[in-house]
């Protein structure tokens, strides 16, 4: 049998959390990202392709209906998805799974950073929630980039010895659960 292609994941540690609260006054832009990872069990792409109009702060809930994928040079996104095309080879498309639209209440402390956070939030032109400076899609190289960084400021591994991967913010959910 072949060895499984990525590492085992797990569950980001309590300190790592930790960590990620503490960054916000300084990362704003990508550590809430993170947090919607952490404790609504979001993936990576999924945080990434938020938009505005699926945030309703009134009644404290997420609509997770977009998934941001950077499609490769010279791929075709296929006809039959449900799709947005925001610039270049950003592409909002749906979710990997049918289970993967779903509404997340936004717990109490996500809530009032959302709130800050609109309010800081760059223009987008496509309503994203988490955007480049510039108001353009978000890498997400870039994004894991910046993840290893913070996990490396913090003097946080995983216990293998690696970086946390950004995916496994989500298995965190479960965990505190």
């Amino acid at each position: 049998m072949a060895a499984h292609p990525y590492p085992a994941r797990s569950a980001v540690l309590p300190a790592l959390l930790a960590a990620l609260a503490g960054a916000l006054r300084h990362w704003r832009l990508i550590v809430l990202g993170w947090l919607a990872g952490l404790l609504q069990a979001m993936r990576q792409g999924e945080c990434l392709g938020l938009g505005w109009d699926d945030v309703d702060l009134e009644r404290g809930l997420l609509r997770v209906q977009w998934e941001l994928q950077e499609v490769a040079k010279g791929a075709t996104v296929p006809a039959h998805l449900r799709q947005r095309h925001l610039s270049g080879r950003y592409w909002l498309l749906p979710p990997k799974s049918r289970a993967g639209e779903r509404i997340v209440p936004i717990g109490p402390m996500r809530h009032d950073a959302r709130v800050a956070w609109r309010e800081a939030c760059p223009d987008s032109p496509h309503g994203l929630v988490w955007p480049r400076p510039d108001g353009s899609p978000q890498s997400p190289a870039l994004d894991r980039l910046a993840w290893r960084g913070l996990q490396a400021v913090a003097g946080i591994q995983h216990p293998a010895g690696r970086p946390y991967l950004v995916h496994e913010a989500r298995h965190t959910t479960a965990t505190l659960l």
